[in-house]
């Protein structure tokens, strides 16, 4: 993966949100696409992905000329990078063995909070050659990114949905609900001989806010054991070990809060930052509630309605691992074998791109799946700590993931759910 395409289509989403509808679009397109070539193996197509980063520079040109100066600059800067993208060398070379055990010993050995660790960090990639990226640069690697690589960390161990929803750093967006019907919401034509000025659309829009607080997870460990973990020449793999855990935790349970709530945690400790899609059990103008034709029995068909209710281009469905297997299961006649859609065939049955199991979605009284964009489901982070810290009192020394993130639906009927009457 490289990790230098998904660093400018995050660039490129901040740019959008500033622009014209027409620019924005354009620029999250190009965004997407870059973020495709992320994906794509180093050594796979390279003919094919220089033809693409090229075409992909000429659709950034004519967004740069409609657009503001400063704004022109910046994607200009981008434009220059997807070129330094595609002829850079693997940056996971940097990173040899004794490089990434010198990265793990400078966070294990931390003592005195975050701005000492990462100045630790970036002394160890400094003299190696690694450039640390600096605020508002578009080069270089970021402190997660500079971590991931020592620790060897895989994409795919993060949580595919949280990885998957839009990252804005916006705070509060408006919408508002258009009758086709109503005179006073449409557009009209014209008349150059009437002596009534225009008239002003009547469309009250309102604001929807996104409110964050911090996620965590922390744990500790014993310093004889760190101890251990050096002398055996795995500060690496532990270290590893321990922040993928916490990582998958708080992302997991972002998700979690997102689809279905979050019920275990105890009031004071609860995640409220996420607009739950899960339990509503009336429509709105951004979730569609579709009960079953026959109580308490699902079908393809319930699904494939409540999929056509999500207006979007892009569709995810997740329900529970029984219900999965349920609706895939075929039988051509009474007492014949069973057989079984794969994913993409029961994802094509229901009118979606994925189908994903997971067991909460059984914990919501009444919830049988849910079906959302996430593209459409936005989540604004401010701020992310993933640091070591001391307990002198007790030999240990800890260990703190946190994001100060909250999430919103963003698309108007972008999400639906399949769930029993109230």
């Amino acid at each position: 993966m490289n990790k230098n395409y998904l660093t400018i289509a995050n660039a490129l989403k901040k740019l959008a949100n500033g622009l014209s509808e027409e620019d924005q679009n354009e620029l999250e397109q190009i965004a997407a696409a870059v973020t495709a070539l992320a994906g794509r193996a180093d050594d796979e197509g390279k003919a094919e992905i220089a033809a693409r980063v090229e075409q992909l520079k000429a659709d950034l040109e004519k967004v740069e000329a409609n657009v503001a100066e400063n704004v022109a600059e910046r994607i200009q800067k981008l434009r220059n990078e997807l070129t330094g993208s595609l002829t850079k060398k693997d940056v996971k070379e940097a990173f040899t063995p004794a490089v990434r055990k010198a990265i793990a010993n400078a966070i294990l050995d931390s003592r005195y909070g975050l701005q000492n660790t990462l100045d630790a960090i970036e002394a160890v990639c400094k003299e190696n050659g690694i450039e640390v990226r600096k605020k508002n640069s578009v080069t270089g690697l970021t402190f997660a990114e500079v971590i991931d690589y020592a620790l060897q960390l895989k994409q795919e161990n993060n949580d595919e949905i949280f990885d998957a929803l839009y990252k804005t750093n916006r705070s509060k967006f408006f919408y508002g609900e258009l009758d086709p019907t109503n005179a006073s919401n449409i557009a009209k034509q014209w008349d150059k001989n009437s002596e009534s000025s225009k008239a002003e659309q009547e469309l009250a829009l309102n604001g929807k806010a996104i409110s964050t607080a911090y996620i965590y997870k922390l744990q500790s460990l014993a310093h004889e054991d760190l101890d251990d973990a050096r002398e055996a020449g795995q500060e690496s793999a532990l270290l590893r070990d321990i922040r993928e855990e916490l990582m998958r935790a708080v992302k997991g349970l972002a998700v979690r809060a997102f689809l279905v709530g979050d019920a275990y945690n105890p009031n004071g400790s609860k995640v409220t930052t996420f607009e739950t899609i899960g339990t509503k059990t009336a429509s709105d103008l951004f979730t569609t509630v579709v009960n079953p034709a026959t109580a308490n029995t699902v079908t393809l068909a319930d699904i494939r309605k409540a999929a056509s209710k999500v207006k979007t281009a892009r569709k995810w469905c997740v329900l529970t691992p029984d219900l999965k297997l349920a609706l895939a299961t075929r039988l051509y006649a009474a007492g014949g074998t069973e057989f079984f859609f794969t994913d993409q065939e029961l994802a094509e049955q229901l009118g979606v791109d994925r189908v994903i199991d997971k067991d909460f979605i059984g914990e919501v009284t009444g919830l049988h799946a849910i079906i959302f964009d996430p593209s459409e489901y936005w989540v604004k982070e401010k701020n992310t700590i993933d640091t070591p810290f001391p307990e002198y009192r007790d030999n240990r020394q800890g260990y703190l993931y946190e994001i100060n993130m909250g999430g919103a639906i963003h698309g108007l009927e972008s999400t639906a759910v399949v769930r029993e009457a109230a």
